[in-house]
């Protein structure tokens, strides 16, 4: 359903409209799922075209035919203060992303085996996402690639590895990268961590910021000890 404006709505400055704005660009991007990082970088861009008007109300119900249900939320207090070609971006990038979940929850589902659980882990990533500098599409191909391996980290258990990458200045795809090569024997990806390891037998032996720690030859005892790092 096309919304309508009239051609000689009155246009009120910026600042004038900016909380309203700001609210109603929160609540669509958070509909569509976009991260609050997204959010912020959105509304950034749109207070910056806060003076520059509708150029051209007559296109207005044209350019919202093409923005989707979830745009056209935004509602008459976005397109009576910012430019259209503004509004459009916004809108595509709403359609952008929600196309990217859309994907993400396909992939998730495959590899947890039912929709409900792939639904729950996003929302988790969401949530984590929004609070680092990790974007969504990496924690999901990382959450997939542990879980493929038989790792299918919590919440918590994400908040782990996510504070050992950001401690050493790492991508968290990079982490997950080192780990499932040391659950194979090979540690030489764990070194960018500042993490040595030596295999001897069935023991592992992990060397950590000068602190040595002896371990199982196991996944699971692999998987521990790296997670334990994020508590330290």
């Amino acid at each position: 359903m096309a919304v309508n404006f009239p051609v000689d709505a009155d246009i009120s400055p910026a600042s004038k409209h900016i909380d309203e704005l700001v609210k109603a660009l929160q609540k669509a991007g958070r509909e569509a799922g976009l991260t609050e990082k997204q959010i912020d970088e959105i509304t950034k861009s749109a207070k910056q075209a806060g003076t520059e008007g509708v150029k051209n109300m007559n296109n207005v119900n044209k350019g919202m035919g093409n923005l989707g249900d979830t745009a056209k939320k935004v509602g008459g207090v976005l397109l009576a203060t910012f430019a259209l070609d503004r509004v459009i971006a916004f809108g595509k990038e709403i359609i952008a992303v929600t196309s990217e979940f859309q994907k993400f929850e396909a992939v998730l589902t495959n590899t947890l085996g039912s929709k409900s659980a792939a639904q729950r882990a996003i929302a988790e990533i969401t949530a984590f996402a929004a609070k680092t500098p990790f974007s969504v599409r990496e924690l999901t191909e990382s959450f997939v690639k542990l879980a493929n391996q038989g790792f299918k980290p919590t919440a918590q258990e994400m908040r782990k590895l996510g504070d050992l990458a950001s401690s050493t200045g790492k991508q968290f795809d990079q982490l997950t990268e080192a780990i499932i090569d040391a659950q194979t024997g090979e540690f030489e990806r764990l070194k960018e961590f500042g993490i040595r390891a030596s295999k001897a037998g069935d023991q592992v032996t992990f060397t950590f910021k000068g602190v040595q720690t002896q371990t199982e030859f196991t996944s699971q005892s692999i998987r521990d000890y790296v997670l334990s790092l994020g508590d330290a």
